[in-house]
């Protein structure tokens, strides 16, 4: 079976902006690509609290919906996180995880997560990111891969071109 190429992904990741009053602009976002042959996908990963909401405004666009901000543990006591699992679980076509994840038994959790969202992507800033998921990958459930770019705030991600260059080869 041949691969298929993936389509390149324009994400927008909302981080904790978003209340009801922010469904106007998904809607518009909507509108405005309905008529729009795109040459990339688009997603938005809007808070947990407005995906009930937004799924109806999204219904029918060229918008998927994906999760954010997901706590690396499958359940505890976390206050004000969310598992990947449970926003997979909600039947998200999409979640991101973008904390960089290499440890082996987190590795192997996310992998199972993703075998219930199509979409599943995880940020790699690393050989070892990369390495960990591709051991886990299945060719009939793909991870999507995306890497991550410091982009001056020193928290995580490749912090030049020649590293990204690189991890990208």
């Amino acid at each position: 079976m041949a691969q298929k190429t993936p389509k390149a992904l324009v994400a927008g990741n909302w981080k904790m902006n978003g209340t009801t009053a922010s469904l106007k602009e998904a809607r518009l976002l909507a509108g405005m690509l309905k008529d729009v042959r795109l040459k990339c996908e688009v997603m938005i990963c809007p808070p947990a609290t407005l995906l009930g909401a937004i799924t109806t405004v999204v219904k029918g666009a060229k918008i998927k919906l994906g999760g954010q901000d997901c706590h690396w543990q499958a359940h505890g006591a976390h206050t004000g996180d969310i598992s990947a699992e449970v926003l997979a679980d909600a039947g998200l076509p999409g979640l991101l995880v973008t904390t960089p994840v290499v440890t082996p038994s987190m590795v192997a959790r996310l992998t199972l997560a993703a075998e219930k969202a199509d979409g599943f992507m995880v940020l790699v800033d690393s050989l070892a990111g990369v390495e960990a998921f591709a051991a886990h990958a299945r060719r009939d459930r793909p991870i999507g891969v995306l890497m991550g770019i410091d982009m001056g705030m020193g928290r995580d991600g490749v912090a030049s071109a020649e590293e990204a260059i690189s991890l990208a080869e």
